[in-house]
């Protein structure tokens, strides 16, 4: 599963090759140098023929020999449903999000 990755931050914009994704964090090659603890904006071009996945804020969590790891940060609630859909459809079971709950349970 390999799918285009477009990435900008305020220093920054470039693309890459996703080589790994799930529903909280993805991994993608770049040539660009970038640097651990950053935050992104990315767009997963997950499908063909089909809007991004927007990631409003992804953290980069590590770097190594040109492949970037980020943790998802902020995702809005439509492209998070999507993200689950797709991960979902890679690993062949449904994957329903967390509801966000905007008071504490008691």
């Amino acid at each position: 599963m390999q799918f285009a990755v477009l990435f900008s931050s305020s220093q920054t914009v470039g693309k890459g090759v996703a080589t790994d994704v799930s529903v909280a964090d993805c991994a993608f090659e770049t040539p660009l140098t970038l640097k651990q603890g950053d935050t992104l904006k990315l767009e997963l071009y997950a499908k063909s023929g089909r809007p991004p996945i927007v990631v409003e804020k992804a953290v980069i969590r590590s770097i190594r020999k040109g492949i970037v790891g980020v943790q998802f940060t902020e995702v809005s609630e439509n492209d998070k449903a999507r993200l689950h859909r797709f991960v979902g459809d890679l690993i062949g079971l449904p994957i329903a999000p967390v509801p966000q709950s905007s008071s504490p349970a008691r």
